[in-house]
């Protein structure tokens, strides 16, 4: 019985239990990313996910979303996730945040054709512009209101999107909100224009 390095040459491995030719070592593995992410086009896009706690906060948020409709929020704001309790890093906020404005926006496209459900969304936007959802103050509930209505549709990054005409007066009405023109930078009047609101 042959020994597995005896014979084999440096960085590369010959078996003679497996009876494989030599092969070359291969090469170090990255564990922070996929290893066919495209880096060209920034690290830290924002629909991107590279690490394992993004993906566990991304199938959590959807799968309530999938779950309980726009009750998955208020799931949320119970757990503390947003915002609410122990204290976290702005990182893992932005990426709940983030997660579930899209995960809402998917929610609305599920269930557009129902009149029922499209009324609970609607009651969910005109309570983050009220102020009255999220532990957060009225300018940043108004933000996630926004963001919940733009994915409503696919992005596919562009700034502006069409979305239903149902969402129009939340849309107009956040839109118009002096104290947002700079949170909202440059998705406002792209998606303004792209819905006749401009």
């Amino acid at each position: 019985m042959t020994s597995h390095s005896s014979q084999a040459a440096p960085g590369s491995h010959r078996c003679s239990r497996c009876d494989s030719a030599l092969t070359p070592p291969r090469p170090p593995v990255d564990k922070r990313r996929p290893p066919d992410v495209d880096l060209s086009r920034g690290w830290q896009s924002p629909g991107d996910v590279y690490f394992f706690w993004e993906h566990i906060i991304r199938h959590a948020v959807r799968h309530l979303s999938r779950k309980l409709g726009v009750g998955a929020v208020a799931c949320l704001v119970s757990a503390g996730w947003l915002g609410n309790g122990p204290p976290m890093s702005r990182e893992v906020h932005t990426r709940i945040r983030n997660e579930l404005n899209v995960a809402m926006g998917a929610h609305f496209r599920s269930i557009s054709d129902s009149d029922e459900d499209v009324t609970d969304f609607l009651g969910l936007l005109s309570a983050l512009i009220a102020g009255t959802t999220l532990p957060c103050d009225a300018v940043e509930q108004r933000v996630r209101a926004f963001f919940m209505i733009r994915h409503t549709e696919v992005t596919g990054r562009n700034p502006g999107v069409r979305v239903d005409h149902r969402l129009w007066a939340a849309l107009r009405e956040v839109c118009e909100d002096p104290k947002l023109i700079k949170p909202l930078g440059r998705w406002r009047i792209p998606m303004m224009e792209a819905n006749g609101l401009a």
